[in-house]
């Protein structure tokens, strides 16, 4: 691993870092520290915590009422607990219009197949078998919608993005969904996220992006990525939301606390987020989140 790679982690790991100097500063409470080791830990944090701020204050970009809200639901599903039930009950439950799932199991696919596509989901998906070259031996990525015609669907060459195009049922307008699992920004560079965002292209309706980044929103390559797409965060302004590592057994009773907001959410500029909820531990390694969007 080489320098850059080294300050790429480092940089993802802002949080942890963050962390680790609040425990610092306990200890320094305990041992009645002097002044100057306080001024140098509040030198020390100020730099790591300033990319930080503004995702938990933005500018409204979009003033007007709220119209046609749409609820997204996002989840990656892979983890230690092979019980499914949890996340498939929370996409019963959540009645959302749109919902993007990675790594999702077999047994969770067919269930929604069986069960889900009656109710009046349309079920979209990149594959039906196996994946080798992927480290939990498949990464199937599934789009599910309601209240829309399903246009177009297709994944792209050599990645797992997975797009769909739909129209509304009930306003016409035509909105594109993209669901994404990318590759960890440390083993990949710039022109890999060019290579997506060329294959994406253009889209004159409403776009709506989600998926696991393995990239924190504070990263030059996500800014650079959301620039290439001609798409803003979703998520920002909303709080971190951090989603990577959660309990990968639900049943478990420690909660381990989540530093990394690598799942996130791109927008067209021209619609908003109302609201973002994140998800309780289903199972998965990831937490999920529910986002209300508003044109």
């Amino acid at each position: 691993m080489n320098l850059g790679q080294i300050l790429l982690l480092l940089d993802q790991l802002r949080l942890v870092i963050l962390f680790g100097l609040g425990c610092l500063s306990l200890l320094f409470l305990i041992l009645r520290a002097k002044w100057p080791y306080w001024l140098m830990l509040f030198l020390t944090g100020l730099p790591l915590c300033y990319p930080l701020v503004s995702h938990w204050h933005s500018a409204q970009d979009h003033p007007n009422p709220v119209t046609l809200p749409l609820k997204v639901m996002h989840q990656n599903c892979w983890g230690e607990n092979p019980d499914t039930d949890a996340i498939f009950d929370h996409i019963q439950e959540s009645q959302a219009d749109v919902v993007m799932l990675q790594e999702c199991p077999p047994k969770l696919y067919w269930r929604i197949r069986k069960e889900l596509c009656p109710q009046g989901y349309a079920l979209s998906s990149d594959f039906e078998n196996y994946d080798p070259r992927h480290h939990h031996r498949y990464n199937r990525l599934v789009i599910l919608t309601k209240g829309f015609k399903v246009l177009k669907r297709y994944k792209l060459k050599d990645h797992p993005v997975l797009v769909i195009y739909g129209r509304s049922f009930k306003t016409g307008e035509r909105y594109r969904f993209v669901n994404v699992h990318l590759e960890r920004c440390y083993n990949v560079t710039e022109e890999y996220y060019q290579g997506i965002a060329n294959q994406l292209g253009n889209f004159d309706g409403k776009t709506i992006l989600s998926g696991d980044f393995n990239l924190v929103p504070w990263s030059h390559y996500y800014l650079k990525f959301c620039q290439m797409l001609g798409l803003k965060d979703g998520l920002k302004g909303c709080g971190l939301i951090a989603s990577f590592p959660a309990p990968r057994n639900a049943k478990a009773g420690y909660k381990a606390p989540a530093f990394l907001p690598i799942d996130r959410l791109l927008l067209t500029p021209g619609i908003r987020t109302q609201r973002v909820d994140r998800l309780p531990c289903l199972g998965s390694d990831h937490y999920g989140f529910i986002a209300q969007i508003a044109s």
